[in-house]
């Protein structure tokens, strides 16, 4: 229901109803209707990406598989929603925003930011900040997508995202290359 009528207008009766359960029950279990978005935010996070992420070839060809995993993750319809929705939300609950920002259950980001110190430990990459250089890369290879996604301004296939991702990786690796 999250999905199709957004965080606002969805009611805990309505899902309650809908599950054939009683309100008590769900707010037994989750607290509050923000509760219940969050654990069906971190239930779609959490299921693994189809793409797989290889562990062959160069650390580029790592990085750039890694990377169009999770954007191609990203792109689906209802990560689309949910990000839509937090966004909205956001002023409102800010824990809802906290929580997907810094989701451990995002298995996408956590096998970029493996990759990342992988690279930094073998001399590949330089990089003072680990985190901040995940969510640099993380930032230049999903945040434009998406948002030509909500706004209905470009649509991108396969073949575009993984132009969109080369050139992310480039550019990314161009600023912390060993030289």
């Amino acid at each position: 229901m999250f999905l199709s009528k957004g965080f606002g207008d969805t009611s805990i009766e309505a899902i309650a109803a809908a599950a054939g359960t009683a309100k008590k029950t769900i707010y037994a279990r989750f607290g509050s209707k923000e509760g219940l978005f969050i654990a069906v935010d971190e239930r779609i996070l959490a299921k693994p990406d189809k793409r797989s992420i290889s562990a062959e070839g160069s650390f580029e060809e790592r990085l750039v598989a890694t990377s169009l995993a999770m954007l191609s993750r990203m792109l689906q319809p209802k990560l689309v929603r949910i990000y839509s929705i937090v966004t909205g939300e956001a002023q409102r609950f800010p824990d809802l925003a906290r929580r997907g920002e810094y989701a451990t259950a995002f298995p996408a980001r956590r096998a970029l930011r493996e990759l990342l110190a992988q690279g930094h430990e073998s001399g590949e990459i330089i990089v003072d900040d680990l985190q901040r250089a995940t969510e640099l890369l993380e930032t230049m290879v999903n945040m434009a997508p998406l948002n030509w996604t909500i706004l209905g301004v470009k649509k991108m296939d396969s073949a575009a995202q993984e132009d969109w991702v080369r050139s992310a990786v480039a550019l990314f690796l161009n600023g912390c290359k060993r030289r």
